[in-house]
């Protein structure tokens, strides 16, 4: 037989490292995040078109580096989030912050703005990279704006508010086009038109179910399921799926239950608590008086403080029937045994130590 000849294949590895690019030049020390964010709001604020950019730090909050993440057109930066923590992975970074530049100069968060710096405190919370801030420099005029400060992005908390899909998916949703071109004002506005509109349904469903036995004996029933759920949300869901039995959001289904919402399934709609920071000016008071502690004038001095402001959303749910996965966890619960041998004594005790009349009665109907 003729020598066999074997193929050799190669297998390479790959070496994923740090490459150095463009430094940027300051004549004081860069020892500080803040520093470091007032260099590039400089470098920021000349450009023409939106650019996305990280600032990665190290355990004591001094910079590591930074790293231009995208660079879009006019009115957006295409920024993928894996794309903006890559470099904090790859810098052993314990936390960093965001900037992007408005090229218009109105450093107003859009809508846009706000769901990516939601998307991108969520995913450091998962890959242990903590997100500072996010912040807006106005092209030209070197205006900025921080979101923290803004208050409409919780950025201490600790739980997972979102799904990984919601986190790190890539594409758009079919109405993001539009929200893009919204102000933060504006992207309130729409939130506060879909929370009218829903309570407006409820308002008809109110009269509808309230007046009609079948309708009211729906809503009934669905109380019978949903306890811990408002009146509210109860009647809502009665109104969208009245043959609900477990409700729960895309994200709880996936984490607790290990089910997945089957595709196509459409949510049910309720009202849920979105609280918000808001800061607030308020007199100063003397603790041991209680009176108005006032200035050189004779006026009442004020201080500025930071309070919850209850705030409400609408929220999608999904039933257990639009789910698909592991089966829930049930309560086996055994039948009561045992025996009414002490009954007679019981209730002679009873009758005896009861500060009112106890009596049997038979009623009829």
């Amino acid at each position: 037989m003729g020598e066999i000849l074997q193929k050799k294949y190669r297998f390479t590895e790959a070496c994923i490292r740090l490459e150095k690019g463009k430094g940027l030049y300051s004549d004081s020390k860069i020892s500080t995040a803040e520093e470091a964010v007032r260099l590039l709001q400089g470098e920021l604020s000349g450009y023409d078109r939106e650019v996305l950019c990280v600032v990665n730090l190290n355990t004591r909050l001094r910079p590591v580096n930074f790293h231009v993440v995208s660079v879009g057109d006019i009115s957006q930066s295409i920024a993928y989030i894996p794309n903006i923590l890559k470099t904090g992975i790859l810098s052993n970074s314990s936390s960093f912050i965001l900037l992007h530049n408005h090229p218009s100069g109105d450093v107003t968060p859009s809508g846009q703005d706000i769901q990516l710096t939601r998307r991108v405190v969520e995913a450091g919370k998962i890959l242990g990279i903590t997100c500072l801030d996010h912040v807006i420099v106005g092209g030209g005029n070197g205006t900025f704006c921080s979101i923290r400060e803004t208050g409409c992005v919780d950025f201490e908390g600790e739980n997972i508010s979102l799904t990984a899909a919601e986190i790190f998916r890539v594409g758009e949703d079919k109405d993001q086009p539009e929200r893009r071109k919204m102000t933060g004002k504006e992207y309130a506005a729409l939130r506060k038109e879909q929370l009218k509109e829903i309570t407006d349904r409820l308002e008809a469903g109110v009269k509808e179910y309230m007046t009609n036995d079948v309708n009211f004996k729906k809503v009934l029933e669905t109380m019978s399921k949903f306890h811990h759920y408002s009146a509210n949300n109860v009647l809502l869901i009665a109104m969208q799926m009245p043959e609900a039995t477990h409700v729960a959001s895309y994200g709880t289904w996936q984490r607790k239950f290990k089910r997945q919402v089957m595709k196509g399934q459409k949510g049910l709609s309720i009202i849920a608590p979105a609280p918000q920071k808001e800061k607030r000016m308020r007199e100063i008071t003397d603790p041991k008086t209680g009176q108005a502690v006032l200035d050189a004038d004779g006026k009442p001095k004020m201080e500025e403080i930071e309070m919850m402001v209850p705030r409400f959303k609408v929220e999608k749910v999904f039933d257990l029937s639009q789910t698909t996965g592991e089966p829930l966890p049930e309560l086996n619960v055994p039948e009561l045994t045992g025996n009414s041998e002490n009954y007679k004594a019981f209730m002679e005790a009873m009758h005896k130590v009861s500060p009112v009349p106890i009596r049997f009665d038979d009623v009829e109907g």
